[in-house]
């Protein structure tokens, strides 16, 4: 059995993950660049059973990526989200553990503000956020399934029952229950969703976070980027 779990930073990667590690019994691996850039390298290092991690790459194609799950054997399973929740989490990410990470570059992060961080998010990730994500989310292949976000996080047991029935992976419903209670936000943390803790990688685990973070001016400039992008993935 061979996973790729290929999704929009700050989406729930590491959640969908461990959920997936649990039901299968294989170990997840995250790392970035190694399916796009050296892909049967990889493989021939893993093996016939693997799930990988890895976020959506400024230089990964589809079609490549598609063929190449076609002739590995492997599935994909994309997980993205709304890119206002995506951008806030990104900043708090970016400010309070990222700046406490190796590298000046990570560092600098600790002296910015957050509507500096916020200019520096949507300047260099403008290209995935405005055709890479609507790309990837639209598309059709019998070896790839898209899910929102907000979907698996309203309804996991639902959604992570279309997710292995997509994979192949034979689950049942008890297990599955035991899997979704034992990864939620709440067992996870010690923490109701909703309480934040800006320096913890689960942060606050709600959705809709942005309209409570993010400035008229923000949001207006997301909707001038983002706008189509965000009605055409079904965000009002």
């Amino acid at each position: 059995m061979r996973i790729l779990v290929y999704t929009l930073w700050r989406s729930g990667t590491h959640w969908l993950s461990r959920m997936l590690s649990d039901i299968t019994g294989m170990e997840y691996k995250f790392v970035p660049g190694e399916i796009d850039f050296s892909p049967q390298a990889f493989i021939d290092e893993q093996g016939n059973e693997f799930i990988m991690l890895e976020h959506l790459h400024e230089f990964a194609w589809h079609t490549h990526l598609l063929t190449q799950s076609e002739k590995n054997d492997f599935k994909i399973v994309m997980l993205y989200r709304d890119l206002r929740d995506v951008i806030v989490s990104s900043i708090y990410m970016r400010k309070h553990v990222e700046s406490k990470q190796k590298g000046e570059f990570r560092k600098s992060f600790a002296d910015m503000s957050f509507d500096e961080i916020f200019q520096f998010e949507i300047d260099t990730k403008n290209d995935r956020y405005l055709y890479d994500v609507k790309q990837w989310a639209q598309l059709s292949h019998p070896n790839y399934l898209a899910v929102k976000y907000e979907e698996l996080k309203e309804d996991t047991p639902y959604y992570l029952t279309k997710i292995c029935k997509h994979l192949e992976i034979p689950v049942n419903m008890t297990q599955l229950i035991e899997v979704v209670e034992k990864r939620s936000f709440k067992v996870a943390t010690g923490r109701n969703a909703g309480k934040e803790d800006v320096g913890s990688h689960d942060r606050k685990g709600v959705v809709g976070d942005y309209k409570e973070k993010l400035s008229e001016e923000q949001l207006q400039e997301i909707h001038n980027r983002y706008g189509e992008v965000l009605k055409e993935l079904g965000y009002p």
